[in-house]
């Protein structure tokens, strides 16, 4: 890779997108709270699974980092890795972490909710102006899950169909209470004693958060 050392100019990394491939009810999109956060987020992806990894048809997985059928190593040391940037020493600039689903279905319907394709530029669009906000609420508000898009932040205009931005931003209690339950058998299953005690730290501060 050419460039990688800081004295032949590295990139400025800004922002770090992770995607879930599923119909589910996670939100379109939503900004960690801090790095911490951000690795947790990543550990807690899910993902239609594919012929990549334990095919079993369409069902959702657990797939941490998009890397389940690719972590070659113990995934508790996995994590610690990433964690260890935040206290890495010299002049790091560690990107803002954001996960988005551009798959969310209406319950009812089952229909997307999302216009995708081109439009996704809208949501991206929002997440660049994260990345160069000069206050931590800047066109966003904090929720249980992360910074979410305040009420106008995302750009409509010219938008072709109609999009029912609440339904797209709904947190379902319901649905947040079961995912904190499966989270945490997933990492005592999977990951067991290995776990950093900081993604530990930040589970329960979801399950706090969504209790609350």
């Amino acid at each position: 890779m050419v460039g990688w050392e800081p004295q032949e100019g590295a990139i400025d990394l800004q922002g770090l997108v992770s995607k879930v491939d599923m119909g589910t009810l996670f939100n379109v999109v939503y900004e960690s709270f801090n790095w911490r956060h951000g690795v947790f987020v990543g550990a807690s992806m899910r993902s239609e699974a594919t012929a990549a990894a334990e095919y079993k048809g369409k069902v959702i997985m657990h797939d941490p980092f998009a890397m389940r059928p690719f972590c070659g190593y113990n995934f508790g040391d996995y994590l610690a890795h990433w964690l260890s940037m935040e206290t890495r020493k010299g002049p790091t600039h560690l990107p803002n972490i954001f996960h988005v689903n551009w798959f969310r279905k209406d319950p009812t319907s089952g229909s997307f909710l999302c216009p995708g394709f081109g439009d996704n530029a809208r949501v991206l669009e929002w997440i660049f102006k994260r990345c160069s906000r000069e206050r931590e609420d800047e066109a966003a508000r904090k929720s249980m899950v992360g910074w979410v898009p305040q009420e106008g932040a995302i750009n409509l205009q010219g938008l072709g169909s109609k999009v029912d931005m609440r339904a797209l931003f709904d947190l379902p209690k319901a649905f947040w209470e079961k995912e904190t339950q499966e989270l945490r058998a997933y990492f005592t299953e999977q990951v067991g004693a290995d776990l950093p005690q900081q993604v530990e730290g930040e589970l329960k501060a979801l399950e706090d958060r969504v209790r609350n």
